[in-house]
């Protein structure tokens, strides 16, 4: 996603954001970007998991949110900081207890010089994720804020 400038409110750069390693909501959403929905991102079981299955998770918890927004008259969503903080918490707790952020591979940036060094992968198994993103939509969009579209007709 780096090699693409994506700039979110105010002018920031995803980059700039990332420089420090990769950090998102539930790796579909990320805070000060808003609508930028990402499909298997950082933060997500990506790696250790079936991408297909994930793609169809992610994929379908996006169409419900997008279906959730029109019927609300909701215009951009986009993940609270404190979201943000609380499932890097997550990935990073569960990684801690794996072998994987002990090893020097490309999962943890040892293979580019420079990289920001970590685990930003969900390590707590697909099905877990899938329930996870479940309970957020179930929950109204839990750790999202919108904003109302205006001019509704």
């Amino acid at each position: 996603m780096l090699a693409i400038d994506i700039t979110g409110r105010g002018g920031v750069r995803l980059g700039d954001v990332w420089r420090d390693g990769p950090r998102s909501y539930l790796a579909l959403l990320m805070h000060g970007f808003p609508n930028l929905f990402i499909i298997g991102g950082p933060n997500g079981p990506s790696i250790l998991a079936n991408y297909i299955r994930l793609d169809e998770i992610n994929v379908d918890w996006v169409v419900d949110c997008i279906l959730h927004m029109r019927r609300e008259g909701l215009a951009t969503i986009e993940a609270t900081p404190e979201a943000v903080t609380r499932w890097g918490d997550t990935v990073g707790a569960i990684a801690d207890r794996t072998l994987y952020v002990k090893a020097d591979t490309w999962y943890t940036g040892a293979n580019i010089e420079g990289k920001p060094r970590g685990f930003y992968v969900f390590a707590g198994g697909l099905n877990r994720y899938a329930e996870i993103c479940a309970a957020v939509a179930a929950a109204g969009y839990e750790g999202c804020s919108f904003s109302v579209r205006e001019n509704m007709a």
